[in-house]
């Protein structure tokens, strides 16, 4: 149940994660294609450019790391989920009532 909680939060920051790259990109996109193509921008069209490209590129790294943080938490589910169909654990037996008989015997003689 906790691993099941402690997901769901993943997720939840996955997702918000994910709205705010998306977010970045589109301003980064408005940036560079309507604020650096006016005719004479605040701080000059070179300031704009760089902002925008910046801004778009961290919102794309921003999503693939996103997207890889989601594949890798099922790639690593399902791994988990086959491990423990492929190997059953099995319990040896408590050898302690066997070897202090045998003690008992071996000093009988």
């Amino acid at each position: 149940m906790i691993k099941y909680l402690l997901t769901k939060e993943q997720r939840k920051a996955g997702y918000i994660a994910f709205a705010i790259s998306f977010i970045i990109l589109i301003f980064g996109y408005f940036v560079l294609e309507y604020v650096s193509t006016k005719e004479k921008p605040r701080f000059g069209n070179t300031i704009y450019i760089f902002t925008g490209s910046t801004l778009i590129g961290i919102g794309v790294i921003g999503i693939l790391v996103v997207l890889k943080l989601f594949y890798d938490t099922n790639k690593k589910r399902k791994r988990d989920q086959l491990r423990r169909k492929k190997h059953k654990l099995t319990f040896l037996r408590s050898n302690r009532k066997r070897s202090s008989s045998r003690e008992e015997k071996s000093n009988d003689y």
